[in-house]
């Protein structure tokens, strides 16, 4: 058995100081532009829950949730890590795997505009330099998933 945990990306007080101030500004800047277009205050108010819902997901994913990967025996599984919470979220024999490959690679685009049944991002950074696609086979349809393994946990699952 082996495993890995993708690291999440650490909250600093310049990152939380940023956040707030983009909220305080968002919110101010859409309380303005609805005033001056004679917008109701309750489109207002819905409008400015929205966008601070959207930013605190991107914060939510970004420094909360984490990912672990792991490889027993001949199985590849990938749980979401949300606190102490553990979800599966993939777990799959090494057989379904139809390609791994670098999403520096020339085929990521080609394969990544195709349908599938599942297309997952199953990291947190946003270096992309160690990040790889893998696309299987659950169900006699294709699933697609980016993901950030290290170099012993990629051998471990493509041999």
């Amino acid at each position: 058995m082996y495993k890995e945990i993708s690291k999440r990306q650490n909250m600093t007080i310049l990152k939380f100081l940023i956040y707030l101030i983009n909220i305080i500004l968002i919110t101010n800047v859409t309380n303005f532009i609805g005033r001056y277009l004679d917008i109701g205050s309750i489109t207002i108010d819905i409008i400015i829950i929205s966008l601070i819902s959207i930013i605190i997901y991107i914060i939510f994913k970004k420094y909360i949730l984490a990912y672990k990967y792991m490889v027993i025996g001949e199985e590849f599984i990938i749980q979401e890590l949300i606190g102490r919470k553990e979800k599966i979220i993939i777990n799959l024999n090494k057989h379904q795997i139809e390609k791994i490959e670098s999403v520096q690679s020339k085929n990521y685009n080609i394969d990544k505009k195709k349908k599938y049944k599942k297309k997952r991002i199953l990291y947190n950074t946003n270096d992309t330099a160690n990040n790889f696609y893998c696309i299987f086979k659950e169900d006699d349809e294709l699933v697609f998933f980016e993901f950030q393994p290290s170099k012993k946990l990629l051998d471990m699952i493509l041999h």
